[in-house]
Parts: C-alpha cells; sequence; structure tokens
C-alpha cells in the first residue's frame, strides 16, 4: 500500500478540479467525505490535513493567532549616547 501521505495527495489532486473554492462550505464537506483511512485519529488524519493544506490554500484559516509585534512595541525610545 501507498504511503498514507501519497494515498492522501492523490485522493486531494482527484478533488482539485471538482471543488468550488467559491463556495467554502460545499468544498470542505467535499472533502471531509473524501477521507480514505477510516477513523479520523492519529498519524493518517493528520497527515491528511496537512496535504489538505498544502493542497487547497486558504480553505481552512490559520489558527495560530498573529504575532502582536515585539517586545518592545511601543516602549519609549531610549536615545543613544
Amino acid at each position: 500500500m501507498a504511503s498514507w501521505r501519497a494515498k492522501a495527495r492523490t485522493v486531494l489532486l482527484g478533488l482539485r478540479d471538482k471543488v468550488d473554492m467559491a463556495d467554502l462550505p460545499a468544498a470542505r464537506k467535499t472533502i471531509k467525505e473524501a477521507y480514505p483511512f477510516g477513523e479520523r485519529a492519529y498519524t493518517p488524519y493528520k497527515v491528511w490535513c496537512e496535504e489538505v493544506r498544502k493542497c487547497f490554500p486558504g480553505l481552512y484559516p490559520s489558527r495560530k493567532p498573529e504575532p502582536s509585534g515585539g517586545l518592545f512595541d511601543g516602549a519609549p525610545e531610549v536615545p543613544h549616547a
């Protein structure tokens, strides 16, 4: 059997022409229904999620918060001697 990553990529590349990215809820549903590994857990699911993000950028927004700036943003400037 092919690796999980190769299998996921094959399935997702087959969906690229079928998924309408203008309708995000429908696109997400189509991709969710195409999951080929049974239970959504452990390494196969992690690999699937990584490949979905690679094949369909922008489909799922990043959950990481945007950086708020540097450590000293908003601190007064100190003149250098």
